[in-house]
């Protein structure tokens, strides 16, 4: 016969209290785990922090997000890895050149509407002007592609293409948005670039106000998508940083930290 445990009232306590100690141990850490995982779910982050930009090349190897985004005869943009005490962040800087980091994506704006990100300007450039083919550069901008396949374009459009993709080798984005830092244009300008249709300029911060203070942005990338097209978005492809001169030949700097897309509240 099994030998008769007692406890007593003072050991059932002690030993509800400890197997309620253990429950919580559990619990706890699988609760934050549900909430990292469903703020993961909430939120994409493009890693602007974690690129090296000397190892970032224009054909990267297979499975690289990170590439070098370049245009035909322009010189490059100097980009650069720089940490002040726990922030991170990359620099621009450029002397009459065009070129960025762009990272490849697969995004629904649909269910990610929401575009975040925090840069800065030593200032803008005096002869910018987003209305101009010689003033069409900016100290900091995002270019946003999303895939449009040619197929889809009216005809004339289509004839467009051809015509310029005799001329080169870059591949032309058919839908995209830059969210720029403009020069003397108003917060809110919403115009068609002054090179192609196929590019629309919204300008989210201008002049130099807030030069040399880091800005936090937000736009709803979806809607502004249809306010310039007319149509419903396919997948965002490419997000680039990049600061550029080469239209007026000047110099400007630029300082880009994460850029985070969140579905909307």
């Amino acid at each position: 016969m099994a030998p008769i445990i007692a406890f007593s009232k003072k050991s059932y306590i002690s030993c509800i209290a400890i197997l309620l100690s253990l429950v919580l141990q559990l619990v706890v850490p699988l609760k934050s785990f549900a909430q990292s995982v469903a703020h993961q779910d909430s939120v994409i982050t493009i890693p602007v922090t974690e690129v090296d930009p000397p190892s970032v090349k224009a054909n990267p190897d297979d499975g690289e997000k990170w590439r070098l985004f370049t245009l035909p005869k322009k010189n490059y943009t100097k980009y650069e890895s720089v940490t002040e005490g726990t922030e991170t962040f990359i620099k621009s800087t450029s002397n009459n050149s065009a070129s960025g980091l762009l990272y490849m994506v697969e995004i629904a704006p649909k269910q990610y509407p929401i575009m975040e990100w925090t840069w800065k300007t030593d200032g803008v450039l005096k002869n910018g002007n987003m209305s101009k083919k010689g003033g069409d550069d900016y100290s900091a901008r995002i270019y946003v592609t999303f895939k449009y396949d040619k197929a889809d374009l009216p005809f004339g459009e289509r004839l467009k293409y051809g015509t310029l993709k005799t001329f080169t080798s870059f591949e032309i984005p058919l839908r995209s948005l830059n969210y720029v830092w403009a020069n003397t244009q108003p917060v809110g300008s919403f115009q068609e670039n002054v090179f192609t249709n196929w590019v629309y300029m919204i300008a989210v911060e201008s002049g130099n106000e807030e030069a040399g203070q880091w800005v936090t942005s937000s736009v709803n990338i979806y809607e502004d998508y249809k306010k310039a097209f007319g149509e419903e978005p396919k997948s965002i492809e490419s997000i680039t940083i990049m600061t550029d001169s080469d239209n007026t030949q000047g110099s400007a700097t630029g300082y880009f930290k994460d850029i985070y897309f969140k579905k909307a509240e």
